[in-house]
């Protein structure tokens, strides 16, 4: 991944569990060449110690001291001057709201109020709070005043509660700070995405059913790097064995009616859907309650049309961000373009399976088309499809 040329971080931490997760951010950082110093809020000292930062970061000073040492009188003019980026994580309630309000009670406050320096913060916290108008509110005046918000995750939390507010992980916090000036990333921050990925399974009998070889790779690569440009993502996936990215939602199904049924349910709150799932076209008018027994050389299955989900979900929100999908093994324009103004969504995006590409593949080959256009994106591995595929979709709603 390449570097921007901010290569000086002031790391703080604030007051939260997730404060464990700060040492890494800072071996991260180093491996990547940035110089990276730390403050410490006083209640953070409660999670993690201070030398233990301070030998990580390798700094002069330790990253808080509970006295009037003089060493600290214009501490936080210089590293006010001495940072390109700031960054606070994990961010609790209760730092958003003093720099929301231009608190200068405390280091790190006044530092980041004398700095001019790009800031992000991860914030840490109770579902509830996550949710609550107050944090919201002033998340949106730190986001006019340019502090990044670098969106939380969604899991269980050490309270015993399951929601949005978890602090993303450490790799996701560094991939905001390198990806901060891009387009992609300021784009989908803090917007809510929805994906559909994998196959579908249509039952036959209690031993049998109808699937194809979809693995799921497209759209966990599509989710992973909607998750590192700052969205708050949600994958509906059919039976899939990849792996899955902390912070990220996934929800399993496993027919395509189940899936139908839990996309519309969750479409009613979100920015971006993404149908890049495989769903079988048809599936048995009758299912077995036992296993059908081999009787003779030949057996009729009678299939129905499974409900189209993208046509679905863009019929009743036509005026959001709508991306589909179609498994080819022959790309003809026409039929592409058909299907584009059937389904109703504004990008439909072809990849070609067999041949060791598409389905369970690393691998995929795929071309975009608008109802003007069409854009090329050739042979590659899906994780980088998934950059370019993304990349598009900022660039054509931007526009």
């Amino acid at each position: 991944m390449k570097m921007k040329s901010k290569k000086k971080v002031l790391l703080c931490i604030t007051g939260s569990i997730a404060a464990y997760k700060s040492p890494e951010i800072i071996r991260i950082l180093k491996s990547k060449g940035f110089e990276v110093k730390a403050l410490m809020s006083k209640n953070a000292c409660n999670f993690i110690t201070p030398l233990t930062i301070q030998t990580l970061t390798g700094q002069d000073l330790p990253p808080y001291y509970d006295s009037n040492n003089t060493e600290y009188s214009m501490h936080h003019i210089n590293l006010a001057k001495w940072a390109d980026v700031i960054l606070v994580a994990p961010a609790t309630a209760d730092i958003i709201s003093k720099l929301t309000c231009g608190d200068a009670g405390n280091l790190i406050t006044s530092t980041i109020l004398a700095s001019k320096a790009k800031t992000l913060i991860a914030p840490a916290m109770n579902k509830n709070m996550w949710d609550s108008q107050s944090v919201q509110g002033n998340l949106r005046v730190l986001n006019e005043r340019d502090i990044k918000c670098i969106a939380p995750g969604i899991g269980s939390q050490a309270c015993g509660d399951y929601g949005s507010g978890n602090m993303a992980s450490p790799n996701s916090v560094i991939n905001s700070i390198i990806n901060d000036n891009s387009k992609e990333y300021s784009f989908f921050l803090n917007k809510k995405v929805l994906i559909t990925a994998g196959p579908t399974q249509e039952k036959i009998d209690p031993v049998r059913y109808i699937s194809n070889y979809s693995s799921g790779k497209m759209g966990y690569a599509l989710a992973e790097v909607m998750y590192d440009y700052g969205a708050q993502v949600t994958v509906i996936t059919g039976p899939s064995h990849e792996r899955r990215q902390s912070g990220i939602n996934y929800i399993d199904v496993v027919s395509a009616k189940e899936m139908h049924d839990i996309t519309v349910e969750h479409s009613v709150d979100y920015d971006v859907f993404i149908a890049a799932a495989a769903v079988a076209d048809y599936s048995p008018i009758d299912t077995y309650h036992k296993k059908i027994k081999k009787d003779g050389d030949f057996i009729t299955l009678k299939l129905k049309q499974n409900i189209d989900i993208l046509a679905s979900i863009t019929t009743k929100y036509p005026n959001r961000i709508n991306v589909g999908f179609a498994a080819e093994t022959n790309i003809i324009d026409d039929e592409i373009m058909a299907k584009l103004k059937k389904k109703k969504c504004d990008i439909l995006i072809a990849n070609e399976v067999g041949g060791g590409k598409g389905f369970n593949s690393n691998y995929n080959k795929a071309t975009i088309y608008t109802k003007n256009e069409k854009t090329g994106i050739g042979f590659d591995s899906k994780i980088n499809i998934a950059k370019k595929i993304i990349s598009f979709i900022s660039k054509y709603y931007s526009c």
